[in-house]
């Protein structure tokens, strides 16, 4: 006998799982609101526990978290979670909209804008993470040797502390 509570997936393009009935694309935007949310919880956890740094969740436009280090450097923080698959560009991208929005809420506060990008393979053989000043990022995303077309193939891993990439004096 066919056990009814069973998950199933019919050709009508809905998930049925124990009376509960989820369109496609209504499970793809709760898969990455949960993606959105695990990443910053992960970043919360390892600036807080790690880094022992002070962080807040704040959920505004532009900024997901607050923190400040022991130096009392005070940052905004927006925190962008992409998986991805082995086939797939790995190239993502930090919309200029968006980090206008980061830099209107730092200004706001007086912090400095930050982004935290956690990227995670289909197969979750690992998590990346990294986390630098906007400076920075735009730094990296316009020097021609580590952004466009062929930049998997130039870097492979970045290694950072905390300290290195959120540095605000670090003259990018």
């Amino acid at each position: 006998m066919k056990d009814t509570n069973q998950d199933k997936i019919n050709y009508d393009g809905y998930i049925y799982a124990e009376n509960c009935v989820f369109g496609k694309q209504e499970l793809k935007e709760r898969l990455e609101k949960q993606l959105g949310d695990f990443g910053e919880q992960l970043v919360m956890t390892m600036l807080g526990r790690i880094a022992r740094y002070s962080v807040a969740l704040v959920d505004h436009e532009g900024a997901d978290l607050i923190a400040s280090d022991k130096h009392g450097h005070e940052y905004a923080i927006s925190v962008k979670s992409y998986q991805i698959g082995p086939t797939e560009n790995e190239t993502k991208v930090f919309k200029i909209v968006d980090q206008e929005k980061l830099c209107e809420f730092a200004d706001n506060f007086d912090l400095i804008p930050a982004v935290a990008m956690i990227i995670i393979p289909k197969d979750f053989a690992f998590i990346d993470m990294y986390l630098m000043t906007l400076a920075g990022f735009q730094h990296l995303a316009a020097d021609k040797d580590t952004a466009g077309k062929n930049a998997k193939e130039r870097i492979e891993h970045m290694e950072m502390t905390f300290d290195s990439w959120l540095d605000p004096n670090k003259k990018w």
